[in-house]
């Protein structure tokens, strides 16, 4: 398998129609536009009436509605009717709830530092893909903002990982969002079994020979905002440029060894599709951590609930207990073990995640309360 091929060849769009893509300037793993074309309306970007509607309410005097296509530090690019903005973010909307790639905002296109335009306000967001970030804060991350449906594009080679499928899906289902997984690379490897998911669409493509590509149209209709999601080197930014009809994102390579890609993009960019809708490529993701708010794991493992709501025991644990529907599924091929296994693994750091959450809120709550008490006792005295 040569990771060289995927990463040079240009895509073919096969079946798919679509032309007329705007003109871009590439630099390594990301995307700028240059010029938008003059057919790239507020209506191409996702600007509905309802969206009209939620922008009037915090509109202000002097700024115009505009959608975030790129996130940097202290500022964003806005896609509007007048082109791309570089507009400058505020300290008060700095922090895990601030613009990510996909928000509509309110921005003055002036006023800025540098002449730079300048971010006035956010409208409400009605989904949102997000992630825990690694590390010791265990904040949330918004990955994409305002998506339709989520794209979960796995590679049918050596790192296709069904459990890793599972663990996307939850995520998408706390977003808000629709999924359908996207399996690539169908041409290098076309006898392979795709892991099946119940109540899920599944998609088999190659972006370099447009096998399947048109299979994809139905979730790419003007309005609607699409995110890809996924692992480095499943090939997100190569179906990218197939389904944009141009190279729009640079791609790479993958590792010989273990199929493994490289971080070949390293933004989050939005990019207006010439069929009207707007697709969101993301940076690979090598861990995928559900947010510490997301403790409802359950609830998008529907095959698995669905089946332990006849259990003998309310309270089972799925495990020997007599009576377990869901052990008696799994036994008769009518549920995966997968599935159960990745719930139960879920639940367990989704529980772990919330008891740090704790710990965390009641420091602050003691630093909170000890700073009040020092500010109101007069210095010298005792606090009692």
């Amino acid at each position: 398998m040569s990771g060289s091929k995927q990463g040079t060849s240009r895509p073919a769009l096969g079946a798919v129609s679509l032309s007329g893509a705007a003109v871009w300037r590439l630099s390594p793993g990301r995307l700028r536009p240059e010029i938008l074309t003059l057919s790239t309306t507020l209506s191409q970007l996702g600007f509905t009436p309802s969206w009209a509607a939620a922008f009037a309410v915090v509109q202000l005097p002097g700024t115009v509605p505009g959608r975030v296509s790129h996130v940097h530090r202290g500022q964003i690019d806005v896609l509007c009717e007048q082109g791309s903005l570089r507009v400058s973010v505020p300290s008060t909307f700095c922090g895990p709830d601030g613009p990510a790639t996909g928000d509509w905002v309110a921005v003055q296109s002036d006023g800025g530092p540098d002449g730079l335009g300048v971010l006035r306000a956010m409208v409400p967001r009605t989904s949102e893909f997000r992630r825990r970030t690694s590390g010791r804060q265990f904040a949330n991350q918004t990955v994409a903002a305002n998506i339709d449906t989520v794209f979960i594009v796995m590679s049918v080679n050596g790192d296709l990982s069904p459990a890793r499928v599972d663990r996307y899906l939850a995520a998408v289902h706390a977003s808000g969002a629709h999924a359908v997984v996207v399996y690539t690379k169908v041409d290098l490897s076309p006898d392979v079994r795709l892991p099946v998911v119940t109540d899920v669409p599944m998609v088999a493509v190659s972006a370099l020979t447009g096998r399947g590509l048109a299979n994809l149209i139905p979730w790419l209709s003007p309005g609607s905002t699409v995110a890809l999601v996924g692992s480095s080197g499943t090939g997100k930014s190569t179906l990218a440029n197939a389904l944009a009809g141009d190279v729009v994102m640079d791609t790479g390579g993958i590792r010989r060894h273990d199929d493994r890609g490289k971080h070949t993009t390293t933004v989050r960019a939005l990019i207006p599709l010439p069929s009207g809708a707007c697709l969101v490529d993301t940076p690979g993701m090598r861990e995928l951590a559900l947010a510490v708010d997301d403790v409802d794991v359950a609830s998008a493992f529907s095959d698995v609930v669905s089946v332990a709501q006849n259990c003998r025991f309310r309270d089972c644990l799925h495990g020997e207990e007599p009576g377990c529907a869901v052990q008696e599924a799994i036994a008769a091929g009518e549920l995966s073990e997968r599935r159960l296994s990745s719930l139960r693994k879920l639940q367990r750091e989704q529980a772990f995640a919330q008891r740090r959450e704790n710990v965390k809120q009641k420091r602050r709550y003691e630093r909170t309360r000890q700073a009040e008490v020092r500010r109101v006792t007069p210095r010298g005295s005792s606090k009692y």
